[in-house]
């Protein structure tokens, strides 16, 4: 009986060594065979004996260790320097005129660059109309003038002619960083975009700029922002 059951688990653990899934050696065959035929031969109560065969082919194959993936530790960003695009608050000195230019701050007498001539802001005033030897200047309807005024003044000892008409000079009006434009162009006596005079030592003359806005602008606390390569002259309205 005992062969018969042998025999039987033989013929199983062989036959199904053909399926055509896993080839096995003859001696993991044999392991397989001897470890049915004890697995049957077990509840056969005429067989109190066992069959030795190593166990640990039977046993699981253990997983593999995963080792833990360390990450790296952030580091502070370096700042990077800043790009064409990138804006940067002008220096002590400078100022912004509004265009991404910076420009050097000097006085409106440095601005025109004539030895002997000084320039000063004197004052403004505003209405519907101004006034000169050679016309009347009328603000349009919902628009009022506003009028600056200059000084001159050749401080030589000698005749020195002050000719702005060639110094390529701009002026804009500012007030809370908003633009409000730039000066009328008229034939008003003194106008400060055209003059061109002979001043004897010591003599004044008068230069306005003539600013049309809305008829509620308040120019007080405006500033006119005079600029000529590289350099600005800020003329405060108070």
């Amino acid at each position: 009986m005992r062969k018969k059951l042998i025999a039987l688990a033989l013929a199983v653990a062989i036959s199904t060594t053909g399926c055509g899934v896993v080839d096995l050696s003859d001696e993991n065959k044999n392991i397989i065979a001897e470890y049915m035929a004890g697995e049957l031969l077990k509840y056969n109560k005429d067989y109190s004996g066992s069959i030795e065969y190593d166990r640990s082919v039977l046993e699981p194959t253990p997983e593999p260790t995963v080792e833990p993936t360390v990450t790296p530790k952030k580091t502070a960003a370096t700042p990077k320097p800043l790009d064409q695009g990138d804006t940067q608050e002008p220096a002590a000195g400078e100022s912004d005129d509004g265009t991404g230019e910076t420009n050097t701050e000097v006085s409106l007498s440095e601005l025109y660059g004539t030895n002997g001539i000084k320039v000063k802001h004197t004052t403004y005033t505003s209405g519907r109309s101004y006034g000169s030897d050679y016309s009347t200047i009328a603000a349009n309807p919902g628009k009022k003038l506003i009028v600056v005024y200059f000084n001159i003044k050749n401080t030589s000892s000698k005749t020195t002619r002050l000719n702005l008409s060639d110094k390529s000079v701009t002026y804009e009006l500012y007030k809370n960083d908003k633009s409000y434009g730039e000066p009328l162009l008229t034939i008003a006596k003194g106008d400060m975009q055209y003059f061109n005079e002979k001043l004897k030592s010591g003599q004044n003359r008068q230069g306005v700029l003539i600013f049309e806005t809305d008829s509620s602008f308040k120019a007080k606390g405006a500033v006119i922002k005079a600029v000529k390569d590289g350099k600005e002259a800020d003329i405060f309205l108070k």
